[in-house]
């Protein structure tokens, strides 16, 4: 038994009829790192006013509004980030409040706020100057708020922001899900048969485990095969790693990816998982795809339900892309 299916197996419920390939949609994959920035920008919208001051208020402001940190190590530490804050009002001294980072990424970096949280800041350029670190623990773009409330009537509350750079390798990891580019099964088979049932896909990690499973849709009225976890689960491919690495066919930023090849010598049952014979006109089975990449499989996360492109379906089951139809005909 493997562990299938915990992430990517939320599906549509099915719709009357059959799809043909042409009528799933092509998905773009955005990037999470800008979706995440996006959110975080909505939700302190309410607090945050942009770092500029009114030019009949002048008070408080940052220097600089961002801060990109190089690629630094798993497990390590950058150089530290400075960022002054800077009272510019006339007459007026202003009080900072307690400094902290926000946002989903905000563990990723440390803040040396003790120069300023707290401090007053002199009229006419009284300022003070904080630190941030870069301490990733996990892949992938980060991005973090530094906040700054203050006493100032016209600017409560400020913000910078902390971001990280990445190897070409990872960023094209992260933004290029692995794709099937080839699936070869035959559309009708018959029990006692044995077939050599064939896939690729092409991603950029190191190693990808691939499974395809198969889902019995006798006497299943709707939703066959809707998750990996379905009743209707009769056969799957066993331990799941290819059995040839080749050049793909894609690049980023100068980063090659590669094509993963697999192969499952199957066995048509005899007969059905509860003993009864097959149909005699035949039964429909469900086909779906299951992935994880190497860094899944050192986490021990489940697998991703990859999509399946309309020139590799000859029929789908549902509007998902995820599943697509083939016959057991005695």
């Amino acid at each position: 038994m493997h562990n299938l299916g915990i992430w990517g197996e939320r599906t549509m419920k099915m719709h009357s009829g059959r799809l043909r390939p042409g009528n799933v949609p092509f998905i773009i994959h955005y990037s999470s790192f800008i979706i995440l920035l996006l959110l975080a920008l909505l939700a302190l919208a309410p607090r945050v006013r942009a770092a500029a001051t009114s030019a009949q208020d002048p008070d408080i402001a940052v220097t600089p509004v961002v801060r990109l940190f190089p690629v630094t190590a798993l497990g390590g530490e950058s150089a530290p980030a400075s960022f002054t804050i800077t009272n510019s009002n006339a007459t007026q001294t202003r009080t900072l409040g307690a400094l902290s980072l926000s946002g989903p990424d905000a563990s990723q970096f440390a803040l040396d706020a003790a120069p300023c949280s707290g401090a007053s800041l002199a009229a006419n350029g009284g300022s003070c100057t904080v630190s941030v670190k870069f301490r990733p623990t996990s892949r992938g773009s980060k991005g973090a708020m530094l906040l700054i409330p203050s006493d100032a009537p016209d600017t409560p509350a400020i913000a910078a922001f902390v971001t990280n750079a990445e190897e070409a390798a990872s960023e094209a990891r992260r933004r290029m899900p692995p794709v099937l580019t080839s699936v070869s099964i035959p559309d009708t088979m018959a029990p006692g048969a044995t077939y050599s049932l064939t896939w690729s896909l092409e991603g950029y990690h190191e190693d990808y485990t691939s499974y395809m499973v198969l889902f019995d849709c006798t006497g299943v009225a709707s939703d066959c095969g809707a998750n990996y976890g379905d009743a209707s689960r009769f056969a799957e491919s066993d331990n799941g790693h290819s059995v040839s690495v080749t050049a793909g066919n894609w690049q980023f930023s100068g980063v090659s990816d590669h094509r993963f090849n697999y192969s499952w010598s199957f066995k048509v049952p005899d007969r059905r998982e509860d003993g009864t014979d097959w149909p005699a006109g035949g039964t429909d089975i469900v086909v779906r795809f299951y992935c994880k990449d190497d860094i899944d499989q050192e986490r021990n996360r489940g697998s991703v339900s990859l999509m399946i492109p309309g020139n590799l379906a000859g029929e789908y089951y549902d509007t998902t892309g995820r599943r697509i139809v083939k016959r057991i005909v005695p």
